[in-house]
């Protein structure tokens, strides 16, 4: 998989080490960033859309980005957990809509992998270069250990990213003009493509149209919106060029099965993990 590491981008959002009571934990939370967990005590449960994770110690857990899970803990909890985003394409896809790795792994030297969240943590009070370059490189060893598990082989992956690697352009176009009504017309053009043909195409590898891909897209972008500002519903649905405040409702329900406002209260707290 030569092809990864040099287009990876690793963009960390949040972390933090903590001990959490009964009461951590939510319904129907879906983010638009992947979590890494780390539990040095206690137990939990992430009833995640895909299968039911049990969370204890010694074992390395992965949530990737839009998906919904129930979490909760029956003890309370020590947790290492980090936010971050691991894009390709210049940040158009999550390596998480990509490759389908575990939810759950037990490392083979989980005293290694308990090393690499204490430095990952340690390095929290400088906030330098080098600091960072160490952050991304601890997660990146961690993605390792996931992509060593995932059931596809070695050459299926790099086949399949590089088929991704076809529509690099158009997605990067998408990502720069998603406050933009554009066309179906426009975006093949950017391919040089028939539209038709265009069309046909990009369903085939990313399982939805172009234009509602687009949408989803807009979606993931007001999840981010709503997850980290104050910022009111119509404010985020002009900002992403809805229509108005109720198309941009209906869209984002129709996507992630909830409402902007329920998307809002359901979320996680930035400081639960």
């Amino acid at each position: 998989m030569d092809t990864i590491p040099s287009s990876l981008q690793i963009r960390i959002l949040i972390f933090r080490r903590w001990h959490y009571p009964k009461t951590w934990g939510g319904p129907g939370v879906r983010s638009p960033f992947n979590r890494l967990y780390w539990l040095d005590r206690g137990c939990g449960l992430v009833a995640h859309e895909r299968q039911r994770v049990e969370l204890r110690p010694g074992r390395l857990y992965l949530f990737p980005a839009n998906q919904t899970a129930d979490y909760s803990c029956s003890t309370p909890i020590n947790l290492a957990w980090i936010h971050f985003n691991a894009g390709l394409f210049g940040g158009a896809m999550d390596i998480t809509q990509i490759v389908q790795m575990p939810l759950a792994l037990t490392p083979s030297n989980p005293r290694f992998i308990a090393g690499l969240w204490d430095r990952f943590m340690r390095a929290e009070a400088p906030d330098d270069f080098a600091t960072n370059v160490e952050r991304d490189g601890i997660i990146r060893q961690m993605l390792a250990c996931f992509l060593r598990s995932a059931q596809e082989t070695e050459t299926f992956l790099t086949q399949r990213i590089r088929h991704f690697g076809r529509f690099h352009s158009v997605l990067t176009y998408i990502d720069d003009h998603l406050c933009e009504r554009l066309t179906l017309v426009e975006l093949a053009r950017v391919m040089h493509l028939q539209p038709n043909y265009f069309s046909n195409l990009f369903c085939r590898h990313f399982g939805v149209p172009p234009l509602h891909y687009l949408q989803r897209r807009r979606v993931e972008r007001a999840q981010f919106r709503l997850h980290d500002t104050a910022a009111g519903v119509a404010e985020i649905a002009a900002e992403l060029g809805f229509c108005d405040q109720f198309h941009f409702s209906r869209v984002f329900r129709a996507i992630t099965g909830c409402s902007p406002l329920q998307y809002r209260k359901n979320r996680l707290q930035p400081d639960q993990g």
